[in-house]
């Protein structure tokens, strides 16, 4: 028998793919007659992400209309625009999709724009705080805008609105903070898979500064790959007694349920690991993600009381000192941010936003 089709949209960040991975994955479960294609832009991430978990990718030539990318690229991408809305075209009419699905980022923006255009059912999932161009802008023409935030409301039409949180493989876990003082403070710290260069400078910098009080930690490293060589020289095996390092970090959940606390930026796919990992966090956001999101995404959950948050532009070795050695000695403190986490669980969000979308169809 023949699959009937539906399309994830959109990509350029992890924060964006993953959740759409996670929906399919989900509905490959609950409806295995129904094959999940992904439409993406040529040059973004899902070039290299979508293929391996073994879903169709479809490209468009579309770039990013963002003020963060300069008034050139601009021009170009309007220029290119006429095309990516003929190739969103085409290939709607070749899929004839149940529906679609924007996950975010400026891929999504032809395909869904077409697909409501064509009459089709369409759907938004906003990850961020603070929405994104593409899904600001075509939030009139869906049917259904399920959000991650109750702060990105006021950016939606009221009647379309769904809080769903974000759709993730990692299962809920419970709060469970085991340390007392009586072994090294554990602290994972990571800035995704390029690596996030002003954190490796600060931590770089703090490490080095511990001297005798580095007996008292236990720290692993993820560096990316942009700047693991320079690291690799710099680290060399002088901090091998408390420091370990790696260029990327293949196995996520357990490194999240070793650390004692989590330094790291604020994409959505990194709160939603923190939130579902119920793990205190220290975060730095990214100070040029577009319309200052990290920061909002991290906000999020320092207003619960659920994580902490240092902007870059605030941070020195004195304040990431004081914020980590805080909590090494106030276990407590670490207690209550587990505590605040536990009430956040995005176990159900596949559901939710699957279920209207399946529902009624033919």
């Amino acid at each position: 028998m023949k699959k009937r089709n539906v399309v994830i949209a959109g990509g350029g960040t992890g924060g964006h793919i993953y959740p759409g991975i996670a929906l399919a994955e989900r509905l490959k479960i609950s409806h295995p007659d129904v094959q999940v294609h992904f439409v993406g832009a040529v040059g973004g991430l899902e070039e290299s992400i979508v293929p391996r978990h073994g879903y169709p990718l479809h490209l468009l030539k579309v770039g990013r209309l963002h003020k963060s990318v300069g008034f050139i690229r601009r021009i170009k991408t309007l220029l290119t625009l006429p095309l990516s809305f003929i190739q969103a075209l085409v290939l709607y009419f070749k899929l004839k999709p149940l529906w679609v699905l924007g996950v975010g980022g400026f891929a999504s923006g032809p395909f869904v724009f077409m697909s409501s255009l064509m009459g089709g059912k369409t759907a938004l999932l906003e990850p961020n705080a603070m929405p994104g161009l593409a899904n600001r802008l075509l939030a009139r023409m869906v049917k259904h805008c399920f959000l991650v935030f109750k702060e990105s409301s006021s950016y939606f039409p009221a009647h379309k609105i769904k809080v769903v949180g974000l759709p993730v493989r990692l299962r809920k876990q419970k709060p469970s903070v085991t340390f007392n003082g009586e072994r090294p403070f554990k602290i994972l710290i990571f800035g995704g898979s390029q690596g996030a260069r002003a954190v490796n400078l600060f931590i770089g910098e703090w490490v080095e500064s511990l001297g005798s009080s580095a007996q008292e930690f236990s720290i692993f490293h993820q560096i990316g790959s942009r700047d693991f060589a320079i690291w690799q020289e710099r680290y060399g095996h002088k901090h091998r007694d408390f420091l370990d390092y790696a260029e990327y970090i293949h196995n996520m959940p357990e490194m999240l349920e070793w650390a004692d606390l989590v330094i790291c930026r604020a994409g959505i796919g990194t709160v939603a690991e923190i939130a579902m990992s119920s793990k205190p966090a220290l975060f730095i956001p990214l100070p040029t993600a577009a319309d200052n999101h990290q920061v909002k995404n991290a906000e999020s959950l320092v207003k619960k009381g659920a994580a902490l948050m240092i902007e870059e532009k605030n941070m020195s070795l004195e304040k990431l000192n004081e914020a980590i050695v805080d909590l090494k000695n106030h276990p407590e403190k670490l207690k209550n941010l587990a505590h605040q986490l536990a009430e956040i669980d995005y176990s159900q969000a596949p559901d939710q936003i699957l279920s209207p979308l399946m529902s009624p169809l033919p």
